[in-house]
């Protein structure tokens, strides 16, 4: 699982903009108490990754 930094890094885009994906459900996600995880298997990180 990536954090949201990560996912930032790998797609080149903000932070705020992943968790504009998630909240708009292009991109989904785990909440782990104040930590947010992307799966590795998300659709837009597979196209990068």
């Amino acid at each position: 699982m990536y954090t949201v930094t990560q996912v930032a890094s790998l797609l080149e885009i903000s932070g705020m903009t992943v968790y504009r994906l998630i909240k708009t459900g292009e991109l989904s996600a785990v909440q782990f108490g104040k930590s947010v995880k992307i799966s590795k298997e998300a659709e837009p990180v597979r196209k990068f990754v």
